[in-house]
């Protein structure tokens, strides 16, 4: 009995595992997650943007003026000249989203205009397009404002409406777009060559421009 439980206590312990033993499949995948957005452009500062997105979604224009001004101007200074590039990450488009939705006068205006660069490439992506929509909504009655859209979907129209996301974007475009800017964009489902044509009204319709041509 003695000699039974010498032999026991004599047997070697197994010695504690590594951390990296102890990962499972879950967490090691997490891992190589996080350090492959590591590498990702303008990682840090989507990072930030993040954690000021969550305050921002807590707040009302109504009794968190100040806070939202103050949650802003940070946004504007990490992204200002990166929203497009931002706009199309898959977990940072949000993030523009909130800001469409937030910025004041000035800062909308800043943003439609680098937005519009990237109109295109992002109304056709799975995440970015919802960017294109905010932008949109927030523009109806902008008129100002919907000159600049116009130009930017003007000889783009038939790609757009021929592709699965961008599509959506368009169709809203056509709904909420003055009535001017929607017949000229019409045109070009006519033919690519009407795209060219100067911004003229007037000649809207297939037979003002078939007649223009006899």
């Amino acid at each position: 009995e003695n000699m039974t439980s010498k032999n026991t206590d004599n047997k070697k312990r197994p010695e504690p595992s590594s951390s990296s033993d102890t990962q499972t499949p879950a967490n090691k995948k997490r891992a190589l997650k996080r350090e492959r957005q590591a590498h990702r452009k303008h990682f840090d500062e989507v990072l930030r943007g993040k954690y000021i997105w969550n305050k921002l979604r807590t707040l009302t224009r109504k009794n968190d003026a100040d806070e939202i001004k103050t949650h802003m101007a940070e946004l504007m200074q990490l992204f200002t000249g990166k929203l497009g590039e931002v706009a199309l990450q898959h977990d940072a488009s949000r993030i523009v989203q909130a800001m469409i939705k937030y910025g004041s006068e000035d800062q909308d205006a800043i943003m439609l205009d680098e937005l519009l660069s990237s109109f295109v490439a992002m109304s056709k992506s799975t995440y970015a397009h919802f960017v294109c929509l905010k932008l949109l909504a927030k523009r109806e009655n902008d008129l100002t404002a919907q000159a600049k859209i116009y130009k930017t979907l003007k000889g783009n129209v038939v790609r757009l409406a021929t592709h699965a996301v961008a599509s959506r974007v368009l169709e809203y475009a056509m709904t909420n777009l003055d009535k001017k800017y929607v017949k000229l964009l019409q045109r070009e489902f006519y033919g690519n060559e009407f795209s060219i044509f100067d911004d003229d009204v007037t000649m809207s319709s297939l037979e003002d421009i078939l007649a223009k041509k006899i």
